[in-house]
């Protein structure tokens, strides 16, 4: 993970809660490719990936940085679709 992506958490989570669109725009094209290959209707992709970033978000504290942001975020939508698709299967 940059360092610039350390120190943006940080600041998220010391109040900055604007500073997350950073990671929204530059993560959200690579997680809708994921879930629109499970999801192939768009709304529901879409859905699915703002679902998602609202997880993260919400647990973006849980974050330890082992891995990329973007395998994180990218697992998070992964399994919120998963876990959506059990539900309207």
């Amino acid at each position: 993970m940059q360092t610039d992506e350390k120190e943006l958490i940080a600041r998220i989570l010391n109040g900055h809660a604007e500073d997350f669109g950073y990671f929204l725009e530059r993560y959200s094209q690579e997680a809708f490719a994921i879930v629109v290959r499970l999801v192939p209707q768009q709304e529901d992709a879409e859905e699915l990936v703002q679902d998602a970033f609202v997880r993260a978000f919400n647990r973006l504290e849980t974050f330890a940085g082992h891995a990329s942001f973007s395998t994180w975020i990218c697992r998070i939508a992964y399994t919120t679709t998963i876990s959506w698709l059990r539900k309207h299967s």
